[in-house]
């Protein structure tokens, strides 16, 4: 269907930034890569029935790319969300271990700024690449510099 789950996902994005910003609350945006595991492959739905309970409401995950699932979480910092990402990679390879696919874990917060739902999947996106590089690192969090931000914000 063309770019039609994109844009459900930055339209569903955009509505809880705006809710967690007008809450004051933060928002964690993960990208979860499934090299080797497509879509139609069984244990796919056993991870996302997983991923269901873990992220609480089905309608905050989303399929992103062809071997990417895309999960929002409410109240999360960085630091947990990096946290809570390893779990999820550790606990997706043991479901998936008889296939053993290479599970990548991207994340980004909204932390104290204002910005875009596309945004926020760009740094997610960087975030995954990132992994993917570093062999020993299977999650990485996108770290917004606060100092920076405040300093942009005064310019603009």
């Amino acid at each position: 269907t063309g770019l039609g789950w994109e844009s459900y996902l930055l339209t569903r994005l955009e509505n809880e930034l705006n809710r967690a910003t007008a809450s004051e609350l933060d928002l964690a945006l993960f990208i979860i890569k499934l090299d080797g595991l497509g879509r139609k492959n069984p244990l796919m739905k056993k991870i996302c029935e997983y991923l269901t309970v873990e992220f609480q409401f089905k309608d905050l995950l989303f399929e992103y790319k062809d071997d990417s699932i895309c999960g929002i979480k409410i109240s999360m910092d960085i630091d947990n969300a990096v946290s809570f990402g390893e779990k999820l990679v550790e606990e997706i390879k043991e479901i998936a271990k008889e296939e053993s696919p290479l599970v990548l874990a991207g994340v980004t917060t909204r932390g104290i700024r204002m910005v875009t739902g596309e945004r926020l999947l760009k740094e997610a996106d960087m975030a995954v690449k990132h992994a993917a590089e570093d062999t020993n690192c299977p999650v990485v969090g996108f770290r917004a510099d606060a100092v920076k931000y405040r300093k942009f914000l005064e310019k603009n």
